[in-house]
């Protein structure tokens, strides 16, 4: 899982930061799960200033995995 966050948020999301309550929504399914940063990466050329987030699932709803693939 990748998202984009204001830079300035980047405190918020160090790698091996725990996020505990992701929810998510996939072709129109609601996803819950649990995940850790693994990496971060500030976007260049963007109009404000940006943070790519990329995350690893170690937790997931039963039933959601399935949806993602």
């Amino acid at each position: 899982l990748s998202f984009v966050t204001p830079l300035d948020e980047e405190p918020l999301f160090r790698a091996g930061t725990k996020l505990t309550a992701t929810a998510f929504k996939l072709k129109g399914k609601d996803i819950q799960a649990e995940c850790e940063v693994r990496h971060t990466r500030e976007l260049k050329g963007s109009k404000t200033p940006s943070l790519k987030v990329g995350c690893e699932f170690t937790q997931i709803r039963p039933g959601d995995s399935q949806h993602i693939a």
